[in-house]
C-alpha cells in the first residue's frame, strides 16, 4: 500500500518508467517547477506546448535548458489544449497537465465528444488526494461536477475507489457527506446519502449521511454512539455538491499543511487538472499521481 506522496515517488523511481507529460499553455513558473522536478527525479519528460518564446523565458529563467524538453509552438487556450489531448489519445504522450489557462478551455478538450478522453457512458470527475499522515484520503468533488445527483454521486464514489486502488487500497471506505447523520428533508443531501448508502457498490463499503469529523475520527463516531465500518475509518468522502468540496479544496492549501494534489478520474487516460493558484508542490504531487495510475 502506498501511503504518502513520497512512497509514490519512490514507486515511481523504481519502475524505470519515463511518462511523457504534454503541459498545455506551458509558459508558467510553477507548472514548469513541478515539470522539472519530474524530469530530475527521472520520472517524467516535458512536451511543452505553447508560445515557445515565452516557455524557453520561464525555462531561462530557472536556469533550465529548453534542448532537455520537447517545445511545441501554439497560441491560444483552445488550440494548446486540444493539441495536448491529441498527443494523449494518439498515444504520443502518457498524461496531459493544465498550465496556465481556464479550466473550461481544458475541459472542453478533454469532453469534446469526437477527439476527446471521455468514454461513453463515464463520469469525469475531480478527486482531491490528501496525505493525512499515514494514509491517502480522497475527496470528490472540488471543481468539475456541479450539483451530482444519487446517480452521478455513485459513480463519483467508483471513480474515487479506482484511484485509490492505484495507491494499493483495494476495498475503501466510503462516507457520504452532509451537517448530519439523520436523513431530513430539509436537507436533501442527507436523504441522497441514505438512499446510496442502502445500494449496493462493488468493491467498497458505503455510509452515510454523515459529518465531516464523524467521518474520519472514531473517537467522535464513538462518543456520538454511531456503530458503522466506514464512520472513523473513511478513505474517500462523496460532498454533497462543487461548492462544498471546493471550499475544502481551497482550504487545504490556505489553512493546512497536509499535502494533497489534484487527479481527474474517468477519462481514458491521466489528466492532471490543477488550480492556477496552486503551489508548484501540488502541482507536482498531482502530476505523480497522474503517473501513479500507469504503476
Amino acid at each position: 500500500m502506498i501511503r504518502s506522496f513520497q512512497e509514490l515517488e519512490n514507486q515511481l523511481k523504481a519502475s524505470g518508467t519515463v511518462g511523457r507529460v504534454a503541459v498545455a499553455c506551458a509558459a508558467d513558473a510553477p507548472v514548469l517547477e513541478s515539470v522539472v522536478e519530474a524530469r530530475k527525479k527521472g520520472i517524467a519528460r516535458g512536451i511543452l506546448i505553447g508560445r515557445e518564446t515565452a516557455i524557453r523565458a520561464v525555462l531561462a529563467d530557472m536556469g533550465e535548458p529548453a534542448e532537455d524538453y520537447t517545445i511545441q509552438d501554439c497560441d491560444g487556450e483552445a488550440e494548446c489544449a486540444a493539441l495536448a489531448a491529441t498527443l494523449l489519445r494518439e498515444g504520443k504522450a502518457d498524461a496531459m497537465m493544465k498550465g496556465l489557462m481556464q479550466t473550461s478551455a481544458f475541459m472542453r478538450a478533454i469532453l469534446d465528444k469526437e477527439k476527446g478522453l471521455v468514454p461513453k457512458g463515464n463520469v469525469v470527475s475531480e478527486i482531491t488526494v490528501v496525505d493525512i499522515g499515514g494514509r491517502i484520503l480522497c475527496v470528490t468533488d472540488c471543481a468539475i461536477n456541479p450539483a451530482p445527483d444519487r446517480e452521478a454521486k455513485v459513480k463519483l464514489a467508483r471513480n474515487a475507489c479506482g484511484l485509490l486502488r492505484c495507491f494499493g487500497v483495494t476495498a475503501p471506505k466510503v462516507a457520504l457527506i452532509s451537517a448530519v447523520e439523520k436523513p431530513t428533508p430539509k436537507i436533501p443531501s442527507t436523504v441522497d446519502a441514505a438512499a446510496i448508502a442502502q445500494e449496493r457498490i462493488e468493491g467498497c463499503e458505503v455510509d452515510g449521511p454523515m459529518d465531516f469529523v464523524t467521518a474520519l475520527d472514531e473517537k467522535a463516531a464513538a462518543h456520538k454512539g454511531i456503530v458503522s465500518p466506514v464512520a472513523g475509518r473513511a478513505d474517500v468522502l462523496i460532498m454533497p455538491d462543487l461548492c462544498t468540496g471546493n471550499i475544502f479544496h481551497k482550504m487545504l492549501g490556505y489553512w493546512t499543511n497536509f499535502p494533497y494534489a489534484t487527479a481527474v478520474s474517468g477519462t481514458s487516460k491521466p489528466v492532471v487538472l490543477t488550480s492556477r493558484a496552486d503551489s508548484a508542490e501540488v502541482k507536482y504531487n498531482s502530476l505523480l499521481t497522474a503517473l501513479g495510475q500507469s504503476l
